[in-house]
This record gives C-alpha cells, structure tokens and sequence, in this order.
C-alpha cells in the first residue's frame, strides 16, 4: 500500500497495480506494464515520483500518476523491495541488491560485499543511516557510509522465515521488527530480544508488524494484537473472567463501557478490568445494540431478545411472537422514532413499538414474498430510510412503502449475508454464497450497484461473513 498525493490508497496486488480513491477502484489501462504485474512493492520519493517494485522489474510514474514506464538503466531481473536514500534508492532483487543514486547512475551489491545468495524480501533504512536487509532466511545491515554488508553483531538465533512474506518493520527509532515463524524478533544497537508466546504474544508466529503515533506496537498473527507502550499485552480469555474464549459481538455505550458477548454469557471491559454480567451467564449472543434510552438489547441464539436496564441492575428476556419455524433474531437496529427492528433466521423482519415498555411485535411483509425468509443485516441512514439485507436483495423503507432491489440493478442472486454503510453514504455487501463483495450507493432515489469486488481483484478470499 501506499497513500497517493490526492488523498487515494495505492494497492499492489498478485494481478496488478490499482488505486483505490473515493471509495471506488480504478484500474491501469491495459497496456501498462503494471496492469497484470505481480506488485510487490510501493514507494513514493521527495520529487513526486511514485516507484513500483514488481516481480517484472522496476517501474516509476514521473508525477505519481496512473502511468507506469520501466525504470531508466534498471539492469532486470524481478525487483522485490524498495528503500530511500536521500535522493537515491535502493532497491533489493534476486541474490543482489540495487543501488541508483541521485544521478540515476546504478551499482550491484552481491556476494563480494556481503549479500547471501538469495532474494532480497525486505528493505528498511533507520534514522541513524543503517540500512537493514532482509532475505528469505538471514539478516543484514549495511552501517552508515559503509562498504561491506554484515550480520548484526548481536548474537542472533538462527532466523525462522515468515509465514507469509519476510518483512521488516521500524520500532520509531533506530530498531527494527522482525516477524517469524517462531515470533516477533526486536532488534537494536545493542541487544536483541525474541517476543513469543512465552513473553506474552497470544500467538507463536508473527506476520506484520507495525508502530503507530502513540507508541504502541500492532503485530498481525493469530489475529491482530496490540502491545501497549507499557510493554504489557492485553489479552482477555477465561482466565481472566471472560465467560467463554468465543467472542462474537462487541459494543461500546455511550458511558464508555465495552460489552462482551461470548459463548458463554456476557462481560463487560472497563478501566478497572474485566467483569463477568451474572444476569446474562450462559446466553449465546451475535449483536448488541444500545437503545435510545441507554438500555443494552442483544440478540443471539435464543428466541428471544434481552434488554439490560438502563442502569445495568435487570436484564429482561423478551420472547419472539412464535413461528412454526423456530427462528432466532440475528439483526437489530433503532430508528429514530425509537422503535427497534429485528431480523430473524427463518421469520423476516419484525417491529418492535414501545421496546422499554410494552414492547409490541409486530411482522413486516416485505414485497414480493412468499415464504419466511431470514435478514441478517439492518441500517438506518442519515436520511432516516431503514435498509435491510434479506434473502432476495436489498430492500428499503422510505416514508412509509417499502422497495426491494436484487438483480436487476447488478446485485447476485444469492441471500446477503452483510451490510456494511460508509461515511459517505455508499455501503459494501456480503452474500451468504462465496461470491465476494459489491460496492453500492445508497444515496439517491434507488440503490446503484458500483462494482463487485472478488479474489481475483485482491480479495483474500471469496466468501465474507462480516
């Protein structure tokens, strides 16, 4: 990745160079050379120039725009990684590594000087000048103004590859990151230290790693886990109170507390730690949402809805009006007039008037339906209009009458699984079938397909739950 000059996000792919901005993706015209490429690095420099690292060489745009030619005197071969130096770069490819100085002139570093005889995967340069290299199995630094590549005097374990690519991350000063399979290796001048699971990472490998302003270090393994500047991890399990290991809904109220579905019952987080919620033990809940009087409601794997009093001292099970389908609401969501809407499993949609009274169900005939069909997914927007992701489409209530799209503006034909608005009132879908994304703008009279987006794009993977 890498931030364009007009507020977009550069994204190299395994098919192709893209730029993703205003929340669309725009595409190289077919015959750049970076259309298909294989990208595997990003870097924009002082004068403009934006420097693309592929698997077919070395490629510059003279003002970062959306055209690509080959770097001027690049020798060739596949480039893997790129680092500033100065008005120069560096720039690591198979067995050597590349340096174009500000003149454009280029030198090979290679075994001569030091460089094992594999591909260079990573590139970081610190504030000191050091330039740290990283290959598929061993490190090297190249000290300030020096001539001669060496491992780091430290003392090192023998260096475990990643699990995915081999990377280097900057600790903000003169250190560096080092993700492996056996954990986060954390270099300095002067000592080395391994974090692993022994030392408090909730994994025993590390991907990514990255240091953000405030100091604390994100590290992408076993999913993404932070480490304060303190030094210490902050893990929530069973241990420590947590009901169950399996969390599955989150919500944070309007006084700051952090609320915790698991498995096995309800918790809340706060600054004095973790407290189990004894009224809620043993209930399996998926969604939270907070009403406008300050309740907690949560929906889940029951037939029935909770309600957690305002001042968190009852918790009430409401049940569903019942069905011969024995469904389970799985969606909720306020309006503005305060009335709470649910989406089942198996019974549709469902309104609820007067929710912290009497608390009224009422069922919702959406058009066009024939048989009970499950919406796993409601959205009010700005506008006031309640959007619903059902097994037909996408439907919406707008003043009163309600209007269902599907696939007649582009969406596939298969259940949506997910809703998930933007800021700038466009909105991603998921569907219940491997089918990727779809981009949709939700602003005007009727819902407009923008794209679809699949693994073949860049998508990790075809099939989205959430």
């Amino acid at each position: 990745f890498w931030p364009s000059r007009d507020g977009g996000l550069w994204i190299g792919t395994r098919a192709g160079l893209c730029l993703l901005k205003e929340g669309r993706i725009r595409t190289l015209e077919a015959g750049d050379p970076l259309a298909s490429a294989q990208v595997h690095h990003i870097l924009g420099d002082a004068q403009g120039r934006l420097w693309v690292a592929a698997e077919s060489g070395l490629f510059v745009s003279p003002d970062g725009n959306l055209r690509f030619t080959p770097a001027r005197g690049w020798p060739g071969g596949p480039a893997h990684a790129l680092a500033l130096d100065g008005d120069g770069l560096w720039v690591g490819s198979t067995a050597v590594l590349h340096h174009r100085d500000g003149a454009g002139a280029w030198r090979a570093w290679g075994a001569a000087e030091g460089l094992p005889a594999e591909p260079v995967k990573d590139l970081l340069k610190v504030p000191s000048g050091a330039l740290w290299i990283r290959t598929s199995t061993q490190l090297r630094v190249l000290p300030p103004g020096g001539t001669r590549l060496g491992p780091p005097a430290l003392g090192l374990p023998s260096l475990a590859v990643s699990v995915y690519e081999e990377t280097l991350a900057a600790d903000g000063g003169d250190g560096v990151f080092v993700p492996t399979a056996k954990g986060l290796l954390h270099l300095t001048d002067r000592a080395w230290r391994l974090l692993d699971e022994r030392r408090g990472l909730p994994s025993g490998w590390a991907n990514q790693a990255f240091v953000d302003r405030s100091g604390n270090l994100w590290v992408a393994s076993l999913g993404l886990h932070r480490l304060q500047g303190s030094g210490a991890w902050e893990n929530f399990t069973r241990l420590d109170g947590l009901p169950a290991d399996n969390v599955w809904g989150l919500l944070r109220d309007r006084t700051g507390l952090l609320w915790i579905a698991t498995a096995g019952g309800l918790a809340s987080l706060d600054a004095s730690g973790l407290t189990p919620y004894p009224p809620g033990a043993d209930l399996v809940l998926y969604t939270l949402k907070e009403g406008p009087d300050g309740s907690i409601w949560g929906a889940g794997e029951h037939p029935f809805l909770i309600r957690i009093s305002p001042d968190r001292a009852r918790l009430t099970r409401i049940p569903l009006p019942p069905t011969p389908n024995l469904a389970v609401p799985v969606a909720l969501a306020f309006d503005r007039g305060g009335d709470l809407w649910v989406g089942t499993t198996r019974a549709g949609l469902w309104r609820v008037s007067d929710p912290g009274g009497r608390a009224a169900f009422h069922q919702v005939e959406l058009p066009g339906s024939t048989a009970p069909e499950a919406i796993t997914a409601l959205h009010e927007d700005g506008r006031g209009r309640l959007w619903a992701a059902t097994d037909r489409g996408l439907a919406r209530l707008d003043q009163g009458r309600w209007q269902i799209w599907g696939r007649e503006i582009g969406l596939h034909s298969a259940p949506l699984a997910a809703l998930a608005p933007l800021p700038d009132g466009t909105a991603w879908v998921a569907y219940r079938e491997p089918l990727g994304l779809t981009l949709m703008d939700l602003r005007g009279d009727a819902p407009k397909v923008l794209r679809h987006w699949i693994r073949k794009e860049g998508l990790a993977s075809d099939s989205v739950y959430s």
